[in-house]
């Protein structure tokens, strides 16, 4: 089955213009919706679908060899639990829940997040712009200008596109940069704001991305020097918000400080310990 066809079945029946419209009501919209993830879904989910996680295994090799996979006992269950369903729906569910799966930082999210910040006045800077969610999300609330950052240049064509359906609906501005976000110069760009979800310690791997091999490493070579860098392009009085794990939390406040604010994040998750956030940071005027 070619990439093109798993994705058909994955996405039969999504408008993407219909999934929009849900999610310009997000005042009345719950926490924990999916409006816009199908807008992602539309444009990006064919390279999502490539992303390896800490199995070094994609959802296209897992489809590819399902015939091996199939025979663990785990992954009949989880196959076995919707048999009314697409062959290729009951095994990307299957293949989330026994591997992990490629998150999108939700467009909801954004939309929520930016509306507890000050106004985005010039433009907002997303070094780490993944799967498009922050890109949908700021389209709702008319930011002036987005600014996204990807070393992944298998997301060039499917961003044109989005940006292209974006652009017809909402009154923001797109610049995209598709190279390794340490290579930018950040004082060549113009931002009041910074919204970006990092890397989680290479718990998954993206197409044309530096892998760490160690926590250590990433700390020093990955989230310190960007940190910094988009921290000291950032205007005087904007802010940056940040979407890491404690755990990273914890080292960027050794150089960074405390943050001046934490925006818990409400969402699913099986491990019931498991928490996270948006750590924001204002910059003196």
């Amino acid at each position: 089955m070619e990439n093109k066809q798993i994705v058909g079945e994955l996405l039969h029946g999504v408008t993407p213009e219909a999934e929009y419209e849900r999610l310009r009501d997000w005042h009345n919209l719950k926490p924990l919706s999916n409006a816009g993830n199908r807008v992602v879904d539309y444009f990006t989910l064919e390279e999502r679908l490539n992303t390896r996680m800490k199995s070094n295994l994609s959802f296209y090799d897992f489809l590819r060899d399902f015939d091996t996979y199939i025979t663990k006992e785990g992954i009949r269950r989880l196959y076995d639990q919707n048999p009314e369903h697409h062959h290729v729906i009951r095994a990307r569910n299957a293949y989330k829940l026994y591997y992990g799966n490629p998150t999108i930082f939700k467009p909801l999210l954004t939309i929520r997040i930016l509306n507890q910040l000050p106004e985005c006045k010039t433009g907002l800077l997303d070094p780490t712009m993944g799967w498009g969610g922050r890109a949908v999300g700021t389209s709702i609330l008319n930011i002036p200008k987005y600014i996204g950052i990807d070393s992944n240049h298998n997301l060039e064509e499917p961003y044109k596109r989005l940006v292209e359906f974006l652009r017809e609906r909402s009154n923001t501005e797109y610049q995209l940069i598709f190279r390794d976000c340490l290579e930018v110069e950040y004082s060549t760009l113009e931002y009041d704001a910074i919204v970006t979800s990092y890397p989680y310690y290479n718990i998954e791997r993206y197409s044309h991305y530096k892998q760490y091999n160690s926590k250590r490493k990433m700390n020093e070579g990955f989230f310190k020097p960007l940190t910094t860098r988009i921290y000291d392009g950032l205007k005087a009085g904007g802010y940056m918000a940040l979407n890491v794990n404690p755990e990273i939390y914890d080292f960027i406040k050794t150089f960074m400080g405390q943050c001046c604010l934490e925006i818990p994040i409400i969402c699913r998750n099986r491990n019931t310990k498991y928490r996270e956030s948006v750590y924001v940071w204002f910059k003196p005027l």
